[in-house]
């Protein structure tokens, strides 16, 4: 079981957001996720087709045995710095970075749920 929406609508989703930030040029989606094969390259597909420029993923990552070890707080600290952030409004992942987010003074409408 998944705990997001359809590749459709995260696809529609992130359209939605970066056309909201039409001043901050962006480009590269990171996708924290722990999901593989087809379901991801077809996400990765959809949204290099609605023009981002790049799709970067968790498996993306060239992690030595300690950063494998630490992964999820990489994921989590690459989603604190960027620029926008899109999460599961029912993760305690997406709430931890919501928090870390604003704690560091990011704008609240930077960060986004599905």
């Amino acid at each position: 079981m998944r705990c997001f929406p359809d590749i459709d609508v995260i696809t529609a989703r992130a359209r939605e957001v970066k056309t909201s930030f039409p001043d901050s040029e962006l480009e590269v989606a990171y996708l924290s996720t722990n999901e593989k094969g087809k379901w991801l390259e077809d996400l990765r597909k959809s949204l290099m087709d609605d023009g981002w420029r790049n799709i970067v993923t968790s498996h993306d990552l060239e992690l030595d045995s300690e950063g494998i070890e630490v992964g999820m707080v990489i994921d989590m600290d690459i989603a604190r710095q960027a620029a926008v952030f899109i999460g599961n409004g029912w993760s305690s992942f997406t709430s931890t970075i919501n928090y870390r987010r604003l704690v560091d003074g990011k704008d609240p409408l930077s960060t986004r749920l599905w």
